[in-house]
């Protein structure tokens, strides 16, 4: 039956090499050189949003609450410094991780700053190892 499951899964990533292998809730599981797009919603209306940020704590604490990218009043995506290679934002607010290994296991936080409805929203990302 475990192979089965794998096998839906390993389907899935082939027909959709963008998304997660499998999504529970605020997880994901993405397989080692696959590009994880990784998007939130909000509702605000963007005039009123004055600041996204992206943080990322690793698993195996070599990052803590390291900033990866912001969007200040709607300008352009600064991507910063993370020791991560391939990291990407697209408005308003998918991060992409290229080419993921082991290093990219962690926590990934949301940060927006809005008139009204700021908050955090973490995502919980796996990278499968291989056997």
């Amino acid at each position: 039956m475990t192979g089965v499951g794998f096998l839906i899964c390993g389907l899935s990533f082939v027909l959709f090499p963008c998304q997660a292998v499998e999504e529970i809730g605020t997880k994901y599981i993405f397989l080692p050189g696959s590009t994880a797009n990784i998007t939130w919603s909000f509702t605000n209306n963007i005039s009123t949003v004055l600041s996204r940020a992206w943080f990322f704590t690793s698993s195996d604490g070599s990052f803590n609450a390291k900033r990866l990218a912001i969007i200040t009043n709607d300008e352009e995506p600064q991507i910063d410094e993370s020791g991560l290679s391939g990291v990407t934002v697209v408005k308003p607010a998918t991060l992409i991780l290229k080419n993921v290994n082991q290093s990219y296991d962690g926590t990934y936080e949301f940060f927006l700053l809005a008139l009204r409805n700021s908050g955090t929203f973490d995502v919980r990302v796996f990278i499968a190892s291989k056997f």
